[in-house]
């Protein structure tokens, strides 16, 4: 009998026992207790053991035959042979465990029997389900190569459940699973694990315990085939299990200039006058994923040199995605977090800065900063999520900015509203004329954009006839082998901007935006719509891709 092996009667301890988790719970810390070592309870406290399931196949097998289930042997294997050997089970009294502990002491090695929940016994046998240190990295490297060779920009993975995960790439804006041979296998522990890892071992920024029930944000870099490679971390807690986002980008690579983003010549026109003036705000809308932060840096680089030596810019970031030589990136949260936002402002007065760049208004925290910077008389550069152009001030005021700071003529300078829209592969794309019964095209449509009326396929067709004056030009995706069948390949810009005049305030104190529209249109301007329309009858873009991303295309006002 092994020292402090229990020996009572209690069954409770000594029997495995269909109960609840909690019960169970508390049967495997009592049996932990007795032996005096750590209990397995969930598949964390399988992690970063150095331990592996047991590879000898003859070994393997007699355990399996012998345990029937009961226990499971992983093993850590050092230069000189065996280093460690547990036994992981839910019965630790039981004559199959002490048999299998007597035939593996024979071997020499140094066994530690360990109690564990029932489903951790099974998992713990299985090489693909429970990871080492090493390969857990190996793991994470092999996902973020396949993310660069693909240029994703993120990474999510997705755990249902503990046995059930699933590995998407977001590629030219969409979600996608990579299929075949190539597909990355991941479990739920797997995931766990990869969590664990990114958050308590790479992470630079953010650093701390993994959990699977609060959310987190950490960043880190890495080399990756000689490549630098910046990353940001999320997880969201779900009722099933977690979400890991990771945001994907190389901080090394070029920025492109601004006229290579595909904004209007009029647009770029706006952006060089205002982000020119002495002071002000400049705010850039649009969801996660719009080009918000390339725009600023693009806008940023745009300055010729002797500008970017004589201007002095701090940029308040969190993470820094784009480094700029000429400019000063400051990480927020770390000054924050150290004396808050009134000190980190205070701190900004006292930099002698020119022009200053604030990441997003988000709280009543951020806004109060935007009025802080924009009062201060200097140029402030910022991002906000707004629907459109006209409704940034509304959703500045709902953040938190004062109204009457909102009207004044010495605040908002530009407002610009955007969206990237996925580009058609030229090599199968469709044209709207040729489409027949033959291409099954509606139930891709109502998916796409959710067709409330769901007429049918007829329906739609003669809509977008009719709109582009027959559809002549007008383009559809398909899907090929060149494009992953995704019809997809790449994304254009398409935007809708303001320069900000008395009348505008004006209609702004009214808050009459369906007048301000029309007043604007009355001027000549186009909106978003109208330059999402001139792609799509270049045959650049999809018309279904504009009602999901930007505007239902019939709509005049949104």
């Amino acid at each position: 009998m092994l020292p402090g092996r229990y020996t009572g009667t209690d069954d409770e301890v000594s029997v495995p026992m269909d109960t609840d988790l909690e019960s169970e719970r508390h049967r495997i810390r009592r049996l932990a207790d007795v032996w005096g070592v750590h209990p397995i309870l969930d598949e964390q406290d399988l992690m970063y053991q150095g331990l592996e399931p047991l590879k000898h196949p003859a070994l393997r097998d007699w355990v399996e035959r012998t345990c029937r289930g009961r226990a499971a042997v992983r093993i850590r294997q050092g230069d000189e042979g065996i280093e460690l050997c547990w036994i992981i089970t839910d019965d630790p009294n039981c004559a199959e465990v002490e048999a299998t502990r007597a035939l593996l002491a024979l071997r020499k090695w140094p066994v530690e029997i360990r109690p564990a929940a029932r489903r951790l016994v099974g998992l713990a046998k299985h090489h693909d389900d429970a990871l080492t240190e090493t390969q857990v990295q190996a793991k994470f490297r092999e996902l973020l190569k396949i993310a660069l060779d693909r240029n994703a920009s993120d990474i999510h993975l997705e755990m249902r459940e503990p046995e059930t995960a699933s590995v998407r790439f977001r590629i030219d804006g969409e979600m996608q699973e990579i299929v075949g041979e190539d597909r990355p296998r991941v479990t739920g522990q797997i995931v766990k694990q990869l969590g664990n890892y990114l958050f308590t071992r790479l992470a630079k920024r953010g650093s701390r315990q993994f959990s699977t029930t609060e959310a987190l944000n950490a960043s880190a870099q890495m080399v990756v085939d000689d490549q630098n490679v910046a990353l940001r971390f999320a997880t969201a807690p779900e009722i099933r299990g977690v979400d890991i986002f990771i945001r994907v980008w190389r901080p090394d690579e070029k920025p492109l200039q601004l006229h290579d983003l595909g904004y209007r010549p009029e647009h770029l026109r706006m952006l060089n006058e205002a982000v020119r003036k002495p002071y002000g705000v400049i705010v850039l809308s649009g969801p996660t994923g719009s080009g918000k932060s390339s725009s600023l840096t693009a806008l940023l680089d745009g300055f010729d040199d002797s500008e970017k030596r004589r201007l002095k810019v701090v940029s308040l970031e969190e993470p820094v995605e784009r480094e700029l030589p000429h400019v000063t990136h400051v990480s927020v949260n770390t000054l924050v977090e150290h004396g808050g936002w009134d000190a980190l402002l205070a701190g900004l007065n006292r930099w002698d800065s020119n022009i200053n760049v604030l990441g997003e208004i988000k709280d009543r925290a951020t806004a109060h900063a935007i009025e802080e910077l924009a009062t201060a008389g200097k140029l402030t550069l910022t991002t906000i999520h707004a629907a459109n152009v006209l409704s940034i001030p509304a959703r500045m005021s709902e953040l938190g900015v004062a109204n009457e700071l909102i009207r004044d003529p010495n605040f908002l300078v530009l407002l610009v509203n955007q969206r990237l829209v996925p580009k058609l592969c030229r090599k199968c794309c469709v044209p709207l004329g040729e489409v027949g019964l033959g291409i099954a095209y509606e139930l891709d449509y109502e998916q796409l954009v959710g067709e409330r009326e769901s007429a049918g396929w007829a329906d739609w067709t003669e809509r977008f006839r009719s709109l582009f004056g027959g559809g002549r030009g007008v383009r559809l995706r398909r899907g090929c082998e060149h494009c992953n069948e995704t019809g997809v390949d790449g994304r254009v810009l398409v935007a809708e901007a303001v320069m900000v005049d008395a009348e505008s305030r004006r209609f702004m104190a009214e808050m009459d935006w369906d007048g301000w529209r029309s007043a604007l249109e009355a001027r000549g301007w186009q909106s978003i719509r109208d330059h999402a329309m001139d792609y799509v009858r270049a045959g650049t873009i999809d018309p279904r891709d504009v009602e999901r991303i930007v505007v239902r295309l019939d709509d005049r006002v949104r």
